[in-house]
């Protein structure tokens, strides 16, 4: 555990982090485009690496569950509204249609979970 952050905090922030991998991968492979800055442990990316892909139907599901989590976290107001526009974000990237990632017509979603951390 990462010394000074609350382990509720911390298991969220992980599956934060690989969801926003993860979709980072989908995009990748669908379009060629990146989609999210991924502020975080490097070696997260890389123990992801060797995973088959997920569908852009986990990642919804996992992107629901996050959001639904969220307000648990008992986080400043402030932290929790951007951490649930960048969640929302990603699950609206890749459910655009069914199977299908699009490129986002903003600029790249950014996935700051060092800060996230910090906030803990």
């Amino acid at each position: 555990m990462v010394k000074g952050v609350r382990m509720p905090l911390f298991s969220w922030g992980c599956r934060y982090a690989v969801l926003a991998l993860r979709a980072e991968e989908l995009c990748r492979a669908a379009t060629g485009d990146a989609l999210v800055d991924y502020k975080g442990p490097v070696e997260w990316i890389e123990d992801l690496q060797e995973e088959a892909p997920p569908t852009a139907a986990e990642l919804v599901s996992s992107a629901e569950e996050l959001l639904a989590e969220l307000p648990g976290l008992m986080l400043n107001a402030s932290l929790t509204e951007t951490l649930y526009q960048t969640v929302e974000a990603i699950r609206s990237t890749v459910s655009h249609k069914p199977g299908l990632v699009t490129t986002p017509e903003r600029s790249l979603i950014t996935v700051d979970v060092d800060a996230l951390f910090e906030a803990g």
